[in-house]
């Protein structure tokens, strides 16, 4: 299973903090989301997970 696309240079990335309160969920949800595999955020080269505002508007709503 392939992740998300990454979002253009022109989208925001979100943080963990960011995208569960966008998306009424919480960091831990998002976390179980992903160990599950609904969810497969891109990292960075530090290794945080990055959202993209669209990306995961519409993944994480359709999981929830």
């Amino acid at each position: 299973m392939t992740g998300p696309k990454p979002p253009s240079d022109a989208e925001e990335w979100l943080s963990a903090a960011d995208c569960a309160a966008r998306t009424g969920l919480t960091v831990k949800a998002l976390r179980i989301y992903e160990r599950q595999g609904l969810i497969n955020p891109p990292r960075s080269r530090k290794g945080w997970r990055r959202y993209g505002r669209q990306s995961s508007r519409g993944s994480i709503a359709s999981s929830s």
